[in-house]
């Protein structure tokens, strides 16, 4: 899950241990976005579209990993 800082708080980013601040415009992952979502610190990221941390979307279970004829 990625997301931008829309209000400057102070959190401990994935991984880390010391508190910083975080300001608008900077992108966020993990956990840290998860909840400055719920708390409306930020807005979700505009290219993960599937909160799976990479931008776009993923490919549904059924078409991963198959080879051949795409179904037209």
């Amino acid at each position: 899950m990625k997301a931008f800082v829309i209000v400057p708080f102070d959190g401990v980013a994935d991984g880390e241990v010391i508190p910083r601040r975080f300001d608008v415009g900077e992108e966020i992952g993990g956990a840290l976005a998860a909840v400055a979502l719920r708390e409306k610190w930020a807005a979700e990221h505009p290219l993960d579209h599937d909160a799976d941390g990479k931008p776009g979307g993923s490919l549904p279970k059924a078409g991963r990993g198959k080879k051949g004829k795409a179904a037209i």
